[in-house]
């Protein structure tokens, strides 16, 4: 879903602006899209139970962002990417576990009100998650497979 929306808003900002969006800066989109959930990996292979913290927050959207800004010197790449970011963290904004969006503050916030819940059974969640991040992931790679037929990537 995080795939979908983000390409969704950045159709819509062609259909407004008249403008093409390149592939460089969809890429970036796309990829802010995803990013957040890499906060899996840690939780996967070390054990930590840190999803929908730090990489769910303002502060890891500023800061990769920036960081996008220093490394490439393309403003466009790192509004994409923030851009991104933050419709990852709408959309988990809108679940009922939220984000730390306020991180380090460790409030979880989302529509439903705030929490300082922490999800205790690692392998229950962690196997929910596996789920939700392969659909994620082929929606993913039906997308970028749609863009490179349709020559919108290229190498």
């Amino acid at each position: 879903m995080h795939l979908i929306v983000a390409w969704i808003i950045g159709k819509l900002y062609e259909q407004v602006t008249k403008l093409k969006i390149s592939s460089k800066i969809w890429f970036f989109l796309l990829a802010g899209a995803i990013l957040p959930d890499l906060d899996h990996l840690f939780d996967w292979f070390l054990g930590m139970s840190i999803h929908r913290g730090i990489t769910h927050s303002l502060f890891f959207a500023i800061a990769l962002s920036i960081l996008v800004y220093v490394l490439f010197r393309k403003k466009e790449f790192a509004y994409a990417l923030f851009i991104g970011i933050l419709v990852h963290l709408l959309l988990d904004f809108m679940s009922y576990g939220g984000i730390k969006f306020f991180w380090p503050y460790q409030q979880y916030i989302s529509i439903f009100g705030t929490s300082l819940a922490i999800e205790t059974n690692f392998f229950a969640n962690t196997l929910k998650s596996l789920k939700e991040i392969l659909f994620d992931l082929a929606l993913g790679v039906a997308w970028f497979f749609y863009f490179i037929l349709n020559k919108k990537i290229k190498f």
